[in-house]
């Protein structure tokens, strides 16, 4: 929460977002933590300084009966009643696939978005090759639901080795250009410097002075919500 606290002092665009990739975070908090804490939760929740997503574990849902599915979503659907938020987004970390009753299970929640982002060298098939930083709709097996899919460059751990400079952005940017990145809007994960890392304030820092002293490319702090939004909302009918 003192993290979701400092956001106060960062504009819009720069300012830290708690992304809170699975549920289980935020129920096991609320169930540790004394009546204020868990009242500046559910407060930094309803003014977006952190944002929840909507499966509750990392799960290997290819285990999963179907109501098992659908009850990944029931935590996340009675949190975004009371703090009166919509949850419409999902993450996965270091897990290669997804079964296809996922997607059916998460347009019943009301989830129109799914950052899934594999390990990115071992034991994944080839799912990077095939879709990294491809972005595709997701349709269910009835073909009357769909979720907008997106896996970053380098899964889920792109931070794990890289340092916020001028040359991770002329990287970043140049690894695009190579792959004939058709989009003007693009996103990473930032997960800290290793598994199980804490929140890192550094990059607040880091997005508003860039983004003082450079045009583009703009970088923004986002949750998965805002940052799928603002995709689908300019390419989705391509």
């Amino acid at each position: 929460i003192e993290f979701a606290h400092k956001a106060k002092d960062y504009p819009e665009g720069s300012r830290f977002v708690w992304n809170v990739e699975v549920a289980w975070a935020a129920d096991l908090y609320l169930q540790r933590m004394n009546e204020q804490q868990r009242a500046d939760f559910l407060e930094a929740v309803k003014n977006g300084s952190v944002a929840l997503n909507g499966m509750y574990l990392n799960t290997l849902t290819g285990l999963c009966r179907p109501e098992e599915l659908l009850r990944l979503f029931k935590f996340s659907t009675e949190l975004s009643k009371k703090c009166n938020t919509k949850i419409d987004a999902a993450m996965m970390s270091d897990v290669p696939g997804n079964t296809w009753g996922t997607v059916t299970a998460m347009a019943q929640a009301g989830i129109k978005y799914f950052s899934t982002a594999p390990n990115y060298f071992d034991r994944i098939g080839d799912i990077l090759v095939k879709w990294e930083n491809k972005p595709f709709y997701w349709s269910s097996p009835s073909g009357k639901e769909k979720v907008l899919v997106w896996i970053p460059y380098k899964g889920y751990a792109f931070s794990h080795g890289t340092v916020l400079s001028s040359d991770f952005v002329a990287s970043y940017t140049k690894e695009l250009q190579n792959r004939d990145y058709p989009y003007d809007i693009a996103y990473i994960r930032w997960s800290g410097h290793g598994d199980n890392a804490v929140p890192e304030i550094e990059i607040s820092d880091f997005v508003k002075d860039w983004n003082n002293k450079y045009d583009w490319p703009k970088f923004v702090i986002a949750s998965t919500s805002t940052a799928f939004s603002a995709f689908e909302k300019k390419y989705g009918d391509q």
